[in-house]
Formats: C-alpha cells, sequence, structure tokens
C-alpha cells in the first residue's frame, strides 16, 4: 500500500513538472509505469494462491453473465502476471484460451479473446501501458466514488446566497431539465473505446452529482454483445437500481427488438426512442409516422406490465427529484434537416406540412398522449447556428404544449461554430425545458453541448433552481474523473469551459461502420481504415495488403478487447498492426466469430466530420 502511495505521489510530482515545462504528459506516464513494472514488488501478507482451472475463472453454470465473468478473469489474470510469485497467470491464458476453441465451448467464451487471440497475443494487451494505466485510473476513480457518498464538509453558503440575481423572469422561472449522456455520449470521442465497467463507474459519478434521468445503454447493436449491454451486466451483479435508466434505440420493426428485449431483460424503466424522420421519406411516409405509434403501444403495455403508471408524468417540483418510470421519450434526430430550417427561422412548407401531420397522428394514440412525455431534438452534423435552436424549439412548443404535459430537451454538436452551449440556453429561453447531454464537451462532431457548462450558465444568469437540484459543488472534479475514465489519461485538456482545452474529435475510426465511405490512413498516429480504398501504410497490412480485407474482423476484435474491459488505442498504429494481424491468421486457422452488427446510431449522423 505504501508504495503505491509513493507511485502515485510520484505520479503527481510529474504531472506539475510537465505542465510547468508545457510537455505532454503521456511519455511521462508511459516511463512512469515502466518504472513501476521494474520495481521491486513488496510481499504480500497473504499466503500464495494457488492457480485455479479454467473453470474456477469461468464456469457457464454460474449465475454471473458469461461477459462479466470474462472481465474477471482478465482482472485476476493480470494480477497474476504482475506478482507471478502469487501464481502463473500464463498457464491460466493457456488453459482458457485452449478451452474457449474446443468445439463443444460456449459460443460467448468461443466470441471472446480467449476464443479468438493467442494467450500471446492476450498478454500483450494486458501488460501494454494503456491497459496498466486504465488499472491505476479505475483504482482511483473507485476510491473517488467512495469519497463522493462520504459526509464531507458542509457547503457553507445556502442556495440563494449562491444564485445572483436574476436577470429577467424567464430564467428565474425556468426549471432546467438534464437527461444526462455522460453513460454514452463521450465514448463517441476517445480512441480508446469503451468498456461496460467504465460506463459503470461514470453512472456512479453522475449519480453523485444528483442526476435522475439518465441514458444507461443504446441498443443499436442489433443482438450483437458490446459494453452497451455489459454495462447492464455489470448493474445487475453490482445489485445496482434501475430507477431512472433510459434506454436508447430506433423505433423501426428491425430495430426495435434489441431495446425491447433490454427493457424486459434488465427491468429498464424508460425507452428513448431515435426517429430519422429524413432517411424515412425514401419509403412511404406513414413508414415513421407508424414505426413510432407501433413502439409506443409495445412499451405501453410492458411497462403496464411492469406496474408503472398509465400517465408518468412528473410536476416541476418531481422533476429533478423522483427518477421517472415507465416514460418515452422521441428523439427527432434530423427535424432540422427534414425542414430544411433555413438562418432567418423559414421552413420548406411541404416538409412543415408532413411533420405536423406526423404530430397530429401521434398525438390522436392514448398510449402516445400518456407515454410519451419528451419530444428531443437535435442536429446530427454540427452545422447548425445556436440561433436555430430557440427557433425549432419555439415551433416544437406550440406543436407540444406544457399543458399537454410535454419537455423538450436539445442536443447540440459544435462542428466549426463551437456555438453548441449558446444553442443550450437559447433554447431554454425559448420554450425548452434544458438538454439531453453528457457532464463533459467531448464527443463525436468536435464535441456537443455540455450539461454542466448549460447548468452553470442557468446559474450565472439568475436560475435558483439549479443548485437547489443538482450536486454541483464537486463538479469539476467529477467531470475530471469522466475524462480520466473516458480517455485513459490524466493528462487534461486546458481550453475547455469546465476546465481546459476542448479536444479535437477523435474518431473511432477503426470502428466505423458508415456505408459507402473511403477513408485514407494518414502518417500520424489517427488512422482510418479505408472501408472501400485508400491508401494504407505497409506497416499495417503489408506491401501487398488491401484494407478491405480483414476491416470487419479487426473492428471485432476491438470489440471483443472492449468487452473483456481491457483498454488499446485504436487509433495507434501499432495496436491496429496487432489487431490485423491477429485477424489474417484468424483467416488463415478458419477461427470466425459473430460480426459485431453496424452502429446504427452512426448512419444517422452521416456528416463530413464522421
Amino acid at each position: 500500500m505504501k508504495a503505491e502511495k509513493a507511485w502515485l505521489a510520484d505520479l503527481e510530482a510529474a504531472t506539475g513538472a510537465a505542465k510547468e515545462a508545457g510537455v505532454s504528459f503521456e511519455p511521462v506516464q508511459a516511463e512512469l509505469l515502466e518504472d513501476k513494472a521494474d520495481s521491486p514488488k513488496i510481499e504480500s501478507p497473504t499466503s500464495p494462491i494457488p492457480s485455479p482451472s479454467h473453470g474456477g475463472l469461468i464456469d457457464t453454470s454460474r449465475p454471473t453473465p458469461i461477459g462479466i465473468q470474462i472481465c474477471q478473469a482478465c482482472e485476476k489474470i493480470y494480477g497474476f502476471l504482475q506478482e507471478p510469485e502469487r501464481s502463473n497467470g500464463d498457464d491460466l491464458l493457456e488453459d482458457l484460451c485452449r478451452t474457449a476453441k474446443l468445439e463443444g465451448a460456449s459460443p460467448d467464451l468461443k466470441n471472446s479473446i480467449f476464443g479468438l487471440m493467442r494467450p500471446e497475443d492476450i498478454k500483450s494487451f494486458l501488460q501494454a501501458p494503456d491497459h496498466q494505466f486504465w488499472q491505476q485510473i479505475k483504482q482511483n476513480t473507485e476510491e473517488f466514488i467512495k469519497l463522493l457518498e462520504d459526509p464531507g464538509a458542509a457547503v457553507p453558503y445556502s442556495v440563494d446566497e449562491m444564485t445572483p440575481e436574476a436577470k429577467n423572469a424567464k430564467v428565474r422561472s425556468i426549471r432546467p431539465v438534464v437527461m444526462d449522456q455522460s453513460v454514452r455520449e463521450p465514448a463517441t470521442n476517445t480512441p480508446f473505446g469503451h468498456t461496460g465497467y467504465q460506463k459503470f463507474l461514470t453512472l456512479q459519478i453522475v449519480k453523485g452529482m444528483g442526476f435522475k434521468d439518465i441514458a444507461i445503454s443504446g441498443q443499436y447493436y442489433g443482438a450483437s454483445y458490446t459494453p452497451e449491454t455489459q454495462v447492464l451486466e455489470w448493474m445487475k451483479v453490482k445489485g445496482e437500481p434501475m430507477d431512472g435508466m433510459i434506454v436508447m434505440f430506433a423505433p423501426g420493426r428491425g430495430d426495435r427488438e434489441a431495446g425491447i428485449k433490454a427493457i424486459k431483460d434488465f427491468g429498464i424503466p424508460n425507452a428513448f426512442l431515435d426517429l430519422t424522420m429524413k432517411a424515412s421519406v425514401r419509403f412511404k411516409q406513414s413508414d415513421f409516422i407508424s414505426s413510432v405509434l407501433e413502439t409506443v403501444e409495445i412499451l405501453d403495455e410492458i411497462f403496464t406490465r411492469m406496474g408503472f403508471e398509465p400517465n408518468p408524468w412528473r410536476s416541476e417540483e418531481k422533476i429533478n427529484c423522483d427518477p421517472g418510470r415507465g416514460e418515452i421519450s422521441v428523439n427527432l434526430v434530423d427535424l432540422m434537416e427534414f425542414l430544411d430550417l433555413k438562418p432567418d427561422g423559414t421552413m420548406d412548407d411541404k416538409k412543415k406540412s408532413e411533420a405536423e401531420d406526423a404530430f397530429s397522428t401521434w398525438k390522436k394514440s392514448n398510449a402516445f398522449r400518456r407515454r410519451v412525455v419528451g419530444i428531443l431534438t437535435e442536429e446530427g452534423r454540427g452545422v447548425a447556428n445556436y440561433k436555430d435552436y430557440g427557433t425549432l424549439s419555439r415551433w416544437l412548443r406550440g406543436h407540444f404544449p406544457r399543458d399537454e404535459e410535454y419537455r423538450i430537451l436539445v442536443h447540440a454538436h459544435a462542428g466549426d461554430g463551437n456555438t453548441q452551449d449558446a444553442a443550450s440556453v437559447e433554447a431554454a429561453l425559448e420554450g425548452a425545458n434544458g438538454v439531453w447531454a453528457a457532464v463533459i464537451p467531448q464527443a463525436a462532431q468536435s464535441g456537443h453541448n455540455s450539461s454542466m457548462v448549460f447548468l452553470d450558465n442557468m446559474v450565472q444568469m439568475g436560475n435558483g433552481h439549479v443548485l437547489a437540484d443538482f450536486w454541483l459543488h464537486q463538479g469539476a472534479q467529477c467531470a475530471r474523473h469522466i475524462y480520466y475514465l473516458n480517455f485513459n489519461s490524466y493528462t487534461i485538456p486546458d481550453d475547455c469551459p469546465i476546465w481546459g482545452a476542448r479536444v479535437d474529435q477523435l474518431l473511432h475510426t477503426a470502428f466505423s461502420t458508415v456505408s459507402g465511405k473511403s477513408s485514407d490512413w494518414s502518417n500520424d498516429k489517427s488512422h482510418r481504415f479505408a472501408t472501400q480504398s485508400g491508401d494504407v501504410p505497409a506497416g499495417v497490412v503489408g506491401p501487398k495488403g488491401r484494407a478491405g480485407d480483414h476491416v470487419k474482423e479487426v473492428r471485432d476484435l476491438g470489440f471483443a478487447l472492449m468487452n473483456a474491459d481491457i483498454r488499446a488505442n485504436m487509433n495507434e498504429q501499432a495496436t491496429l498492426k496487432q489487431l490485423w494481424d491477429i485477424a489474417a491468421r484468424n483467416k488463415t486457422e478458419k477461427i470466425r466469430c459473430d460480426q459485431v452488427a453496424g452502429y446504427l446510431k452512426a448512419q444517422q449522423h452521416q456528416g463530413e466530420k464522421e
């Protein structure tokens, strides 16, 4: 324990020195990890742990989901590799990999890293600096969460004393609502992807900040097993209640099954329907109208069987105090594009009429009027002006008024204009209730509106509800830890509105599934798989390699790593080279896995920045 504290002290000292010198801290991180690996091991006071058989680590007869068992097995093997005198991690790896490749092995085990990789491959990823640093971040975050739960020094001021005088009556009357997206959105921007346990830790932080409505899972991958499902398994294993949790999915007939299954399997009490209007008009107009109504009817029946009230509406007095139960929100993903909204606020008359007809038809449904309490919107490519959000919020409020029990929330991407946080305030002043957004601004399309910035702006403008409804006194530290979890780094950007720099978008380039796009690999550290054709460095695929040969298999291997709670930088050429070689070898050895379904949400946001 003393050795760990000394190491952390060295880490803090190195951080300060690096910042003063204006040096990137990433090499220092790697150096410290290397020093730690070479340092003498502290003798454990306990007796050596005997090496269990693979059955002691992964047993399909146990109630613990196999995906969680795989994560736990990797955690134990990592510990054994760090302290070989206590147990033989190499033998365990050999045993698990051999078992996973047996004909009668569980399909989940076959599709895991143990079935798709050799022991030496897994050992390499487990001992890589990225994963070693993830272990430290994970441990420190767990300690931080404990501190959040402990009683600390009382805040010496009242809410009234901390809130400036309101600049106008409208600002004072707004009760800001936040549908938190911190478990979901930052993962769209980090080269490390996301893991189920990382999401679980993020959940603990945002709950500690007082958020009651939390998007916990995006079921956009069909029946494929991903961290979006694994986080739900972690909640079940840890006994975490689903109160206020929201599952996101599309309402189309072929898209809603995974979301509905998650609601039934895990008892998720609320749904978020992602509706792409513009894409749907390639078919009959009734398609996007009927798909919403059909899904709402199905969910109404399910929520009724779950014991939820027929009308789940929460008044303004309850919205930030009680978690939602049986609520449905409909997100109009591309409403601005569908309406062809102009800078002067005008819209295409025909499209406007079609949208209004859809709204009218939806509201004739008894289930829709009762269950749908949230009308959400966004603009998917980051090209909207902040004023556009005010215009759209005012127009939506005309069709979904407050007295009919509808909330309006907005989500704004930064794009090139960087006005996303102004959009949040503009929307609220024009009739919206708040935002659906993450705490930190780093996300797809060069970033997005931050709930922390929105709430801070509302406080500065004199809104007294913010500090009464949310616990933001450790907000900056919470935001930092969410950043650490997602970006696997203690190198904090310096110029974002919360604490420092707003990073440029870092694409999940190895996982890009948007069809019809062709992108080249660059010579720096940000590499893109060419989905059709492109110049690929010989160092990755060889002088006669083709980018399309193994791109899907590499993506599947990346998901296998994330499903095992292993962190690796998917934008690093060395990482992609290793995955490429494994994919090529598996093809030769006829080792196959179920391919992860295409990411539907990415297809909803096709644009030049994605």
